[in-house]
């Protein structure tokens, strides 16, 4: 199994939210199943965006998706994300085009963001490198779990870049807008 799916679907169930995963094959579902999504696509037997107009459909939309695949599927599938949703992009394995209705994206407020966590400055690297920053999705999941976590890290007059328990800027998890 990925290992975006080991921490993503796992995460999402924590926090009480819906999740549906695309996989290329029927062994790939078997091997993610234990994982808890709710909705396992095999884009080898199912087309994603109809599986997300249904979901819409049936009062399902997507809020938040995080994409590392791209390509022509992300202009097919955007139409079915709900009213300020947003889709984040972490790689483009299955292509970096794509054609997108512009219109669908502003009237609907739809967020599309990149990131990498290649793309850390040299400083901050360092600092993970050196275990002076947590791992900041870990640290929320234990504050949420009821489990011990970390203060942030500060270091050269600001908070560390990866968000930790207690988020950005200092504000604790109950004061995350999401």
């Amino acid at each position: 199994c990925t290992s975006l799916a080991s921490v993503v679907i796992p995460m999402a169930k924590a926090f009480g939210l819906r999740v549906i995963t695309t996989v290329l094959g029927a062994q790939k579902a078997k091997e993610i199943a234990h994982l808890g999504a709710d909705v396992i696509v095999d884009t080898t037997t199912e087309d994603l965006a109809d599986v997300l107009k249904r979901e819409l459909e049936a009062g399902h939309p997507v809020d938040v998706a995080i994409d590392c695949l791209g390509g022509e599927n992300m202009g097919k599938c955007i139409h079915y994300l709900t009213h300020g949703a947003r889709w984040i992009m972490i790689a483009a394995l299955a292509g970096v085009h794509t054609e997108i209705d512009l219109k669908n994206i502003y009237v609907r407020n739809v967020r599309i963001i990149g990131s990498t966590l290649r793309s850390r400055a040299p400083h901050v690297k360092a600092e993970i490198e050196a275990g002076n920053l947590t791992d900041g999705v870990l640290q929320a999941y234990k504050y949420y779990m009821g489990e011990e976590y970390e203060e942030p890290v500060e270091y050269g007059g600001g908070y560390s870049e990866t968000p930790t328990a207690t988020g950005a800027g200092g504000y604790t998890p109950s004061e995350w807008n999401y």
